[in-house]
């Protein structure tokens, strides 16, 4: 068809990218649990102490775009107590992020400590973040034309990950930033345990829905 891509005229395919684009580096940039864990590996182990939870961010969020693409939304709404039971193992999961945060200021003599995360850690993750299901569904619904098919969904993909990472790098440099503020024991246990408690804060809205 002359002058369009795909089954789209390239002015509406622009438009529809260009929201996209919008919408997933607002939801990205925004306070989070995601962004909490980021800042907080950041300042803690540097930007390498991130990547790993960054990296299990691109797997676990382009999966969970691709499922709700799929109809797992559809699941969800009939089935609801599924989607609930999830909520709750997933503050549960949180609990247990934000534990080792806070332990992570606390080495044992004589200990060499790493990371807090891993990157399957990082993925199983996003898929007990509620805020990340809300994100998607919406996103999903709003900007993805699931009826033309795997094509349209692998180019949804790639704009939510491609406008998300932004958005998550900004929280790590300001982490590895704040680094320079924490040399001694007493700040960094300061830090990790009031972002441990952010961690938790930033469930609730959310968990209370």
């Amino acid at each position: 068809m002359p002058g369009s891509v795909g089954a789209y005229p390239v002015g509406v395919d622009l438009q529809l990218l260009g929201l996209m684009a919008i919408y997933s580096f607002v939801t990205a940039v925004s306070p989070g649990p995601n962004n909490t864990v980021l800042l907080t590996l950041s300042a803690r182990f540097g930007h390498k102490g991130a990547l790993p939870h960054l990296v299990g961010m691109v797997i676990g969020l382009s999966v969970m775009v691709i499922s709700m693409s799929a109809g797992l939304g559809a699941f969800f709404t009939a089935y609801p107590a599924v989607y609930e039971v999830m909520k709750y193992a997933g503050f549960a999961y949180v609990l247990y992020m934000a534990w080792r945060i806070y332990r992570a200021a606390l080495p044992q003599p004589g200990e060499e400590v790493g990371p807090p995360t891993t990157i399957w850690r990082a993925t199983l993750f996003q898929w007990v973040n509620p805020k990340a299901w809300i994100v998607i569904a919406t996103f999903v619904t709003a900007y993805v034309p699931v009826e033309l098919g795997a094509p349209s969904v692998l180019v949804a993909v790639a704009m939510f990950i491609g406008f998300t990472m932004p958005g998550a790098i900004l929280w790590v440099v300001v982490g590895t930033l704040l680094s320079r503020w924490l040399r001694t024991p007493r700040s960094q246990k300061v830090f990790t345990t009031v972002m441990a408690l952010a961690l938790v804060a930033s469930m609730v809205p959310v968990l209370f829905l």
